[in-house]
């Protein structure tokens, strides 16, 4: 069976999706990556104009913990350290219902993960605070064609290098 035809992003489609967007939104979240917890360190490390796919929005990327075994690497004592050392930054996105709580019981090591981030110096806020914080004190740069791809390779290698992990 043929794929259908996706055209949310032609202004004269009946599911363009943009000047909603615009109008409701203020981000969008692009690539994920999973090699890194801290975000500020993947590229361009803030949130982003990229005019050639949105005009009025910014975007964002995160850091990618799909499932609890994921998350359980890229989140741990040692990284939630480094983070708290570099006066770093994360926004992680994931999938509770991936592994997080099976058999009426929370993953232990998640568990363990998350109640040593709470004894943590931090400001835990929602992540449109968090980045309304980031753009303020950073302010909004447009990425280049070259920035994006660079972060497209990069996102293709890092999806290339978790599927290796996982198996």
């Amino acid at each position: 069976m043929p794929s259908p035809e996706f055209d949310g992003d032609e202004p004269k489609s009946p599911y363009y999706w943009s000047d909603i967007a615009d109008q409701r939104l203020s981000y969008i979240r692009a690539f994920t990556f999973r090699q890194q917890l801290n975000t500020a360190k993947v590229p361009p490390g803030r949130p982003y104009k990229d005019s050639s796919k949105q005009k009025e929005l910014l975007f964002f990327n995160t850091t990618d913990a799909p499932d609890v075994h994921t998350f359980k690497k890229i989140i741990n004592k040692s990284t939630i350290n480094r983070l708290r050392d570099d006066n770093g930054w994360a926004i992680i996105s994931t999938h509770l219902g991936k592994g997080f709580y099976r058999a009426n019981n929370l993953d232990t090591e998640f568990r363990d993960s998350m109640e040593y981030l709470a004894t943590q110096p931090g400001w835990f806020v929602p992540a449109s605070q968090l980045l309304d914080f980031i753009s303020k004190n950073t302010g909004e740069k447009e990425i280049s064609t070259l920035e994006r791809i660079k972060m497209e390779y990069l996102h293709v290698i890092d999806r290339i290098v978790g599927r290796f992990l996982r198996q």
